[in-house]
């Protein structure tokens, strides 16, 4: 998935995305600029390349690129959520 240089996605929610309805997006960021931002839930997350991120896409979210030169390039991968999933998540996740 990809996001040019200056472009801005509008603020929506997926709810397919949620956890309780067992699937959910991870997202392997490649690529950014330090002015890439995730709006999620209201709050600003700057993913950063070779991270794993988990966020609860049901929610409002938005993204932000607004470099001038580096396209933002993410590995996003739609699966099941299932117990060894979950493993992969740090501890005060699971905890939650």
């Amino acid at each position: 998935m990809g996001l040019g240089p200056g472009a801005v996605g509008e603020r929506h929610c997926a709810p397919k995305y949620r956890l309780a309805r067992g699937c959910v997006r991870l997202h392997i960021p490649l690529t950014t600029d330090p002015d890439g931002v995730l709006y999620l839930d209201g709050t600003e997350h700057a993913c950063q390349p070779s991270e794993f991120w988990y966020g609860d896409f049901s929610r409002e979210h938005a993204v932000r690129s607004l470099g001038t030169t580096t396209t933002r390039v993410h590995t996003v991968i739609d699966v099941l959520f299932t117990i060894e999933l979950a493993t992969l998540f740090p501890p005060d996740w699971q905890d939650s």
